[in-house]
């Protein structure tokens, strides 16, 4: 499961979010704790469209050298949860 979580990511983190978003319930949630002021597209989504709409936005906001789990956390009643570190820049003006 490790392995598959660590493709997830690295998928992401080259824009293979159809690849992502396979592996996702059709009913997912995701939450974003950023500011939405500074980044609107973030905060709580649900439903896989939503989902898919907010990484395709930041994947066009941000270039990104690296994106890694930082760790995960398996629940027995609920599908693994996981804390990441990205590192991206907005791309240059040009």
């Amino acid at each position: 499961m490790r392995k598959r979580l660590y493709d997830l990511y690295a998928a992401y983190a080259a824009g293979r979010i159809d690849e992502v978003l396979r592996e996702f319930d059709d009913d997912v949630v995701m939450t974003s704790y950023a500011p939405v002021d500074v980044f609107p597209y973030l905060g709580r989504k649900q439903g896989k469209a939503a989902v898919a709409g907010t990484m395709q936005t930041a994947h066009r906001e941000f270039d990104y050298m690296s994106y890694q789990p930082v760790f995960m956390v398996p629940k027995m009643t609920m599908p693994p949860s996981s804390c990441w570190r990205g590192c991206a820049s907005a791309p240059a003006a040009g």
